[in-house]
């Protein structure tokens, strides 16, 4: 009997505290993306997400917050490339998560290199407030050597597509032993764009400072 009791009291106590955690999802809506960089990890060739398939993912975290009584959530949309999912999908996504959380919440990130961003996408993104990432490794010189060339100024487009929506985008950057020598040159130039980027530090197997 009291062993009981003492079990329950203690599944009580979890749940309290489950509920005051907010849990955070990672959904990759698309595994194609169409750049090359040099030290990427993540696929670039690969099936974007069908809408029974997105319906499923929304069904699953549906079904774990409910269970666990936490109504307020994180979910971040990474790929491959995520917008090559398309904007149905996405319209899909972010509805069916303002259905089930309501407006506030929510809290929905991206990371993209922004090349398929369109005002459409922007219009999207503003009224259910995603939070956009995108990569750069400093400069156009800098970065093309490392992401490709024309990298830079395809993702330079996204992101003044995007603040023209009034939509920020912050931004990561990638340090290697090609930068790194380089890094107050990176620095002032996202001190120059105004994204204040975060860094991601990485080994080998990339171009290197001639």
């Amino acid at each position: 009997m009291h062993v009981r009791e003492g079990r329950e009291g203690a599944l009580a106590a979890t749940r309290t505290e489950t509920r005051s955690v907010r849990p955070h999802f990672m959904l990759a809506p698309s595994l194609t993306c169409p750049a090359s960089c040099a030290y990427c990890f993540g696929p670039n060739d690969g099936p974007t997400m069908s809408a029974e398939t997105m319906q499923a993912s929304l069904d699953f975290i549906d079904r774990i917050t409910s269970a666990t009584g936490q109504n307020s959530v994180k979910v971040t949309f990474h790929g491959g490339e995520p917008l090559a999912a398309g904007l149905s999908i996405w319209r899909q996504s972010l509805d069916g998560l303002r259905a089930r959380f309501g407006e506030g919440g929510c809290e929905v990130g991206l990371q993209s290199n922004l090349w398929l961003l369109t005002n459409e996408f922007c219009e999207l993104f503003r009224d259910h407030s995603v939070d956009i990432g995108t990569s750069l490794d400093g400069p156009r010189e800098i970065n093309d050597r490392l992401r490709g060339e024309g990298c830079f100024d395809r993702t330079m487009l996204g992101i003044r597509t995007a603040e023209a929506h009034g939509v920020s985008v912050g931004c990561i950057a990638t340090f290697t032993p090609f930068n790194a020598p380089r890094w107050r040159q990176v620095l002032d130039f996202f001190l120059w764009i105004r994204a204040g980027p975060e860094t991601a530090p990485t080994g080998t197997n990339t171009p290197t400072a001639e």
